[in-house]
């Protein structure tokens, strides 16, 4: 079937544009990495807060 990927579109409260985000592999961790790479936060910070 080859690569999954999904597309969100993501805003910080204080944006008004809404910036496409590539989750590869469409999952949790995906998420997290995309979210990361974005936004420059440490994936550790976010993914221990769900856990």
């Amino acid at each position: 079937m080859g690569d999954v990927a999904l597309m969100l579109y993501v805003r910080k409260r204080e944006d008004q544009i809404y910036t496409p985000l590539h989750v590869i592999p469409p999952t949790l961790g995906g998420l997290a990495q995309a979210v990361g790479a974005k936004f420059g936060i440490e994936s550790e910070k976010y993914q221990s807060a769900s856990g």
